[in-house]
């Protein structure tokens, strides 16, 4: 898909020594992409970053980077590629943004702690920046170090970035962030220290921390319309069935499902969203067009709206940062699990 971000020299001097270049850089996402990315083939990329993207990912970057610290992560070399300015670049959208679907988007630069992203094999597959990369045999980066760790403070937290969240069908919060059933999105750098890429993060609605979890409404339709796969989890968990579909029958569940995703079809901004409708009218399960799972595309929390509607504003008077400080926790969560 090629990649929108490069590192720029910060000064004009560098030195190498022994074999590594020391220099003052910076990094800046959202300046285009490379002509292998091929636009025409592929409309969505574009390479550039719409200023809604770009401050949800700031908010995100500010709740992890608090969780590390109330939990004591960072004092285990733990830590964040950090946003140092969100740049208004002039430029906006006539019409609709095709990477995602939104009309009359302002794009803008997101300028950040400048780093190497781990990286396995450049002739494999590379998912998910620190887990299932190509060339691990036994998975080590997701099950040992900093990352289990990060998994389970999130996960204490009631934040996620799987594909398919775990935490409703897991049992303790050992449980839950040990499993890599969901495929969990993270990113880092080259040595495993500094998280990054923060846009696949999302709240759910047993989280603890208000501002930041989805409803309860979002949270049961991104069941329903993800991948048949994600449904028979939900199926075969007498809980999160009754949750879901209102019945802890598996069968008389599957019905309640289909029946659901039948109404959900009729909804014009879920079919625009959606991968589209199957030869019936029926929504295709499986992931939606835009983002990498519905509880991604779904999510509502008040931080994820407040993005969406500051970033359509009008002007820039108030003060961003001032409004994600007051919205991270200040004491470590004592939670009870589930």
């Amino acid at each position: 898909s090629g990649g929108r971000a490069a590192t720029f020299m910060a000064r004009d001097s560098y030195s190498f020594k022994d074999g590594a270049l020391h220099a003052s850089m910076i990094e800046v996402k959202g300046i285009g992409t490379h002509i292998q990315a091929d636009h025409a083939a592929n409309p969505k990329n574009t390479g550039l970053l719409n200023f809604a993207d770009a401050l949800r990912e700031l908010c995100y970057q500010k709740l992890v980077q608090r969780i590390m610290e109330l939990e004591g992560l960072d004092q285990q070399g733990l830590s964040c590629v950090n946003f140092y300015a969100i740049l208004d670049t002039g430029l906006k959208y006539s019409g609709t943004n095709p990477a995602t679907g939104w009309k009359g988007e302002r794009c803008v630069l997101a300028v950040r702690q400048r780093q190497s992203r781990a990286f396995l094999a450049y002739g494999g597959y590379n998912f998910s920046g620190n887990l299932l990369m190509t060339g691990e045999e036994e998975n080590l980066s997701s099950t040992t170090g900093h990352i289990p760790k990060l998994r389970a403070a999130l996960t204490k937290y009631g934040m996620s970035s799987e594909i398919i969240p775990q935490a409703p069908l897991c049992k303790s919060l050992e449980a839950a962030a040990q499993t890599l059933e969901g495929s969990w999105n993270l990113q880092a750098d080259a040595n495993l220290a500094n998280m990054m890429d923060f846009s696949d993060y999302y709240g759910l609605p047993d989280s603890p921390l208000t501002e930041w979890r989805m409803s309860e409404e979002s949270f049961c339709k991104a069941w329903t319309l993800s991948s048949k796969f994600a449904v028979d989890m939900v199926l075969r968990d007498a809980g999160v069935c009754s949750r879901v579909f209102g019945t802890t029958d598996p069968e008389e569940g599957m019905q309640i499902y289909l029946a659901k995703l039948g109404l959900l079809s009729s909804d014009p901004k879920l079919v625009e969203a959606s991968i589209g409708l199957d030869d019936r009218g029926i929504l295709k399960p499986g992931s939606p067009k835009y983002c990498m799972c519905w509880w991604m595309e779904l999510d509502d929390s008040p931080m994820t709206l407040w993005a969406m509607q500051r970033a359509a504003a009008a002007d820039d008077q108030d003060d961003i940062a001032e409004k994600i400080r007051a919205a991270l926790p200040t004491e470590r969560m004592q939670r009870t699990f589930p």
